[in-house]
């Protein structure tokens, strides 16, 4: 099944203009965000958007696709010739999106999609280290490097959860991920499993169960 548009969004320096001119137009319901160059657009039915300010570039139109791992996708646009344009970006509460270039230019966003509709949550992915025996001598060496990892993942909101077990050298420590791309891009360029802090790790897929 192939990606669905779900977003579109207008940007001019002259975005005040642009709202009054396409809520004529097309009789559409445009509601200004407070303290944001930002309106939301309602159609009346399809697709919705946004028109905003053009700061820092010029005027132009992008739609947005749908899809269920942002990170993937730029990647993936690069191998194609494409080219990221914004990378994944957090609004909290509202949204999670990127934007790519494609070969001759055109910028196209990607937002995260939404949980099923049946409302149970989207899988998770736990990451499980086991420390090596030398965890207690490298780990205060590579701490400030695995951190800043870890908060790449945290800002993007692909890292929910981080922290050790009771005792982290018999029980090692846990990471759970929004997906399991992102899990296995984690330990990939983690310093605690490049530098030895970390001697074996697995990951598994967590549901989360709704309480009545």
């Amino acid at each position: 099944m192939g990606r669905p548009v779900t977003w579109f969004e207008i940007s001019s320096a002259g975005h005040d203009k642009l709202q009054a001119f396409y809520a004529d137009l097309f009789d559409w319901d445009i509601t200004p965000l407070p303290g944001m160059d930002y309106a939301l657009v309602d159609t009346g039915g399809g697709v919705g958007g946004g028109i905003t300010d053009a700061t820092g570039g010029g005027n132009d139109v992008v739609v947005y696709v749908e899809v269920d791992d942002l990170e993937a996708h730029l990647r993936r646009a690069e191998e194609l010739g494409g080219r990221v344009v914004t990378p994944v970006t957090v609004i909290p509460d509202m949204v999670t999106f990127a934007q790519l270039a494609d070969p001759d230019g055109n910028t196209i966003g990607l937002v995260q999609a939404a949980e099923p509709a049946t409302g149970e949550p989207a899988p998770k992915h736990v990451v499980f280290y086991e420390s090596s025996d030398q965890a207690c001598d490298l780990a205060p060496i590579h701490f400030s490097a695995h951190d800043a990892w870890l908060e790449e993942f945290r800002a993007r909101g692909e890292l929910l959860l981080v922290g050790t077990f009771a005792d982290p050298m018999a029980d090692g420590s846990m990471s759970v991920f929004s997906s399991r791309e992102a899990a296995e891009r984690f330990v990939e360029g983690d310093p605690f499993r490049t530098e030895g802090v970390v001697r074996a790790w697995h990951i598994k897929e967590w549901h989360e169960s709704l309480m009545p």
